[in-house]
C-alpha cells in the first residue's frame, strides 16, 4: 500500500475528528470522543504531543511525552489514541503509523512506550503484542 505517514496539520480536523468519533472504547457505552479545532492545534503546537496520521483518510496515533499531563515516568512515551478504519486494517497501516511513533519518542530521547488497551479488545491486544508490548499491569510497554 503507498501510504506516507506524516504530523497532523489544522487542515486535517475534519478527517481527524471523524476518526476520534469512531473509537471504541469497549468498556462502557460511549460514542467517542469529540476533537475540537483549539484541541488540535494545541496538540500541533505543542512540543511534547504529536498527531500523526496517513496522507490517506486511514488513521492516526495521538502519542505524549514525559513531559505531558499523561507521563508516568520520565523517559516513557505514552500512545493516548491509535485508530485505524476498518478499510484500512491487516494492511500495515497501524504497524506504520507505530513505527512513526516509536521514532518521534526516540527523538525526544524516551526509551520506553506505555499504553493501555481495554481487556475486551483482543484484536488491539493482539496487534500490540506483534509489536512487542508486554502487559505490565492494567497497561502494555515496550522499550524503545
Amino acid at each position: 500500500m503507498d501510504l506516507q505517514i506524516r504530523p497532523a496539520e489544522l487542515r486535517d480536523h475534519p478527517v481527524l475528528a471523524a476518526l476520534m468519533l469512531r473509537l471504541d472504547f469497549g468498556h462502557r457505552e460511549y460514542d467517542g470522543m469529540e476533537l475540537s479545532v483549539e484541541q488540535l492545534d494545541a496538540i500541533i503546537a505543542s512540543e511534547h504531543e504529536a498527531m500523526i496520521m496517513t496522507d490517506k483518510p486511514l488513521g492516526f496515533v495521538h502519542v505524549s511525552d514525559a513531559n505531558s499531563p499523561h507521563a508516568t515516568a520520565s523517559h516513557r512515551m505514552y500512545v493516548n489514541n491509535l485508530y485505524v478504519f476498518p478499510h484500512g486494517r491487516r494492511k500495515g497501516v497501524g504497524t506504520r503509523l507505530m513505527y512513526s511513533a516509536f521514532d518521534w519518542g526516540r527523538e525526544r530521547e524516551m526509551t520506553s512506550v506505555r499504553l493501555h488497551v481495554w481487556s475486551k479488545n483482543a484484536a488491539a491486544s493482539e496487534f500490540y503484542a506483534v509489536l512487542g508490548f508486554e502487559q505490565v499491569g492494567d497497561a502494555r510497554e515496550r522499550e524503545l
